[in-house]
């Protein structure tokens, strides 16, 4: 979907790096993150780089690979991110 357009897939799972301004809106964009993620019992991994940047990394340990909760969450996150 154009939601996923600026995923990419690297080892199996679906990564994306967003800026968010400053580390403010970092802790504002992560909680939204993790609201989403309770939502779908679904959980990524998340790295936070000082000044502004925040990468997600999604995949289903289950299963060793990208399924349809990935999918949706990531769509979720893009939704976020604006």
């Amino acid at each position: 979907t154009a939601s996923l357009q600026a995923w990419s897939v690297e080892e199996a799972a679906l990564v994306r790096e967003f800026r968010v301004g400053n580390f403010a809106a970092i802790a504002q964009f992560v909680s939204a993150i993790v609201a989403a993620s309770e939502r779908l019992n679904h959980h990524p991994d998340v790295d936070i780089r000082y000044p502004d940047r925040v990468t997600v990394r999604l995949t289903t340990h289950a299963i060793r690979g990208l399924s349809t909760l990935d999918v949706q969450l990531a769509e979720e996150i893009s939704n976020l991110a604006g």
